[in-house]
């Protein structure tokens, strides 16, 4: 049996390596994206919703949404039996 150069075997280490971390990167950023659209789905469900008190041409929708948003992000960490429709990524 011959054996590899360990220089070769560094080098091929090295790039199978960096196309590992490539697809993970790539993984995480469709994640990320699919995330991002849902959260987005979900805060214009949430924004229709509120539409059918107040307009959105109203200059208060806005702010009505946000305090939504603020109020179910807020349950949903200091109520774990709480499970809001919105779910946000880790570090909201």
């Amino acid at each position: 049996m011959r054996t590899i150069d360990p220089d070769i075997s560094a080098a091929l280490e090295t790039v199978f390596e960096a196309r590992r971390l490539k697809h993970v990167g790539d993984v995480r950023a469709k994640h990320r994206k699919q995330l991002e659209e849902q959260i987005t789905t979900q805060i214009q469900l949430l924004s229709d919703d509120i539409e059918e008190v107040i307009p959105k041409s109203h200059p208060a929708h806005l702010l009505v949404l946000l305090l939504a948003v603020e109020s179910k992000i807020t349950k949903a960490f200091k109520e774990p039996e709480f499970k809001s429709d919105l779910e946000f990524p880790n570090g909201w």
